[in-house]
């Protein structure tokens, strides 16, 4: 698996055509060499280093792992959390839940029907995995967002199996 990072330049309409101007040095890649299966990613700053970490949903080995980055635009090693024995793990999204002001981390677990949630403490460590069920329905899909204003994120699932959100 290798992560990289997509700029797109977007210019206003004009009667010319638009040129985008932003330069790009190259760097060598530094692949996360990863044997774990996996199936999503997700990015955020996890321990207010001010550089980039990376979460990923472990779907073979029911976990997910948490790598730090580094100054030199390298990652190191994981960290793993288990998210349940046949949990599979599907996709995992990052959000400050508890508005602490720390990067929460929330995993769609399709095997066990349920959602797991992360409370992150800032330092780059994580609670133990909460559950919230999802019935019967297997989430392989999540987005987080305050969807009625009330100041509280709201985590929506798209789930197989039962044609729902």
């Amino acid at each position: 698996m290798i992560i990289g990072i997509l700029v797109v330049c977007l210019t206003s309409p004009k009667q010319s055509v638009p040129k985008c101007e932003l330069k790009f040095n190259k760097i060598d890649p530094s692949p996360i060499e990863y044997k774990y299966g996996p199936r999503s990613v997700a990015i955020g700053d996890f321990n207010n280093d001010s550089w980039f970490d990376v979460v990923i949903a472990n779907n073979a080995v029911d976990s997910i792992s948490v790598a730090f980055g580094n100054s030199n635009i390298t990652f190191g090693s994981p960290t793993i959390y288990s998210t349940g024995t046949g949990s599979a793990p599907y996709m995992v999204a990052v959000h400050d839940l508890d508005n602490d002001y720390q990067l929460d981390i929330v995993v769609a677990n399709f095997g066990t029907n349920n959602i797991g949630i992360f409370l992150g403490f800032g330092n780059g460590s994580f609670s133990d995995q909460r559950e919230v069920s999802t019935g019967a329905s297997r989430p392989i899909s999540i987005s987080i967002s305050d969807l009625n204003n009330d100041t509280l994120a709201d985590i929506v699932t798209v789930n197989y199996g039962t044609q729902s959100i």
